[in-house]
């Protein structure tokens, strides 16, 4: 007993079961560890399969099997089905590459683009479940939120989207190289959609809610008026009367019948002058944009009456799409549509003048 106490009393004792310690917990640190990265390889290795197809092209597996690493052939071929809009075969590699990948960062890269095609393809819930996936190991991936917040916008839950959008803001604030997200613009047409799509909102509510983020952010007015327009023309016809320039409303404006038009109190000469190409009105005044100064002169001079064709295009990848949407569908965007319009279709028409 003696011996057992002076033993625990030597220092060099101390020193071994302090050595014993750390390396106990050593160990179980790099336990842990393994398990980590085992279960993330699994979890990588489960989600590929749940989005294998049964087509899948023969050949492309058969040169798997043939070449050392085919990631680096298939993986830019991949891309460039994608680019051009085949998904389908676009997904058809990528799941057949996740299926013959042990590199977790190369499963990583690989499944980011079966994501994007998923969405591009139109199957959001699918493309949600492999943004998750991959943020769930790498969680600073502002691409895949930024995608995965559009996939809950997509799906109608803006809250979520929101919350994603919060996500991508702090991952902003910490890192200066990655300040390429217009969050102020994102927040407010996110709040403008909860509150357009909020079931349980009253009219007068929603009314409320709009015009406060109308009132701080400008880049919603679009969307803000088009549900004015449907939901409470009356206060529609007051803000667009407050509106500087028309330029981009002129769609919203121009399928109005005369009777609907409040010319009593319109003071607004830009709104004024849609409905003089239109010929609801008939005086001299000249309008300074073409495609409408076109028409108001086909209306006085000529029996057969124009319209307009409207298309949008985005001022940042120039795509150009033929349905109004506040957020761009190629490039994600947000605010940037620019309203096209062009002088078409010459038919008779019988209007009544103001």
């Amino acid at each position: 007993m003696q011996s057992i106490i002076e033993l625990y009393r030597d220092p060099i004792f101390g020193i071994i079961i302090l050595c014993a310690i750390v390396a106990v917990v050593a160990i179980a640190d790099y336990s842990r560890l393994k398990l980590k990265r085992k279960n993330k390889k699994h979890s990588l290795e489960n989600l590929s399969k749940k989005f294998e197809v049964s087509n899948i092209n023969e050949g492309i597996k058969q040169f798997i099997k043939t070449t050392t690493n085919p990631k680096t052939t298939l993986l830019p071929i991949a891309k460039t089905y994608a680019k051009a809009g085949n998904h389908e075969q676009a997904i058809s590699i990528y799941t057949t590459l996740l299926d013959n990948l042990n590199n977790t960062q190369d499963k990583i890269e690989v499944l980011e683009e079966l994501g994007v095609s998923y969405y591009d393809a139109g199957f959001i819930q699918r493309a949600k479940g492999i943004f998750l996936e991959v943020l769930k190991n790498f969680p600073n991936n502002i691409q895949m939120l930024s995608y995965l917040m559009r996939s809950y916008e997509f799906m109608g839950q803006y809250q979520k989207a929101l919350e994603t959008l919060t996500c991508i803001e702090e991952i902003q604030s910490l890192d200066s190289t990655q300040k390429f997200f217009d969050i102020p613009k994102n927040k407010s047409y996110l709040e403008a959609m909860f509150v357009i799509s909020h079931n349980k909102l009253s009219g007068d509510d929603k009314i409320d809610k709009l015009l406060k983020i109308l009132s701080s952010d400008e880049s919603v007015r679009s969307l803000v008026l088009r549900h004015f327009k449907t939901y409470n023309v009356h206060l529609f016809w007051q803000e667009m009367d407050k509106v500087k320039s028309t330029r981009n409303y002129i769609d919203i404006l121009w399928d109005f019948k005369i009777e609907e038009v409040p010319f009593n109190y319109l003071n607004n000469e830009e709104v004024l002058d849609v409905y003089r190409a239109k010929g609801f009105i008939s005086d001299e005044k000249e309008i300074e944009l073409f495609a409408l100064e076109a028409l108001r002169v086909l209306h006085k001079h000529s029996h057969t009456k124009g319209s307009l064709e409207f298309s949008y295009r985005c001022s940042l990848c120039q795509g150009v799409m033929p349905f109004y949407s506040h957020r761009c569908p190629i490039c994600g965007s947000v605010d940037t549509m620019v309203l096209k319009i062009v002088p078409i279709g010459i038919k008779p028409i019988v209007q009544g003048g103001f």
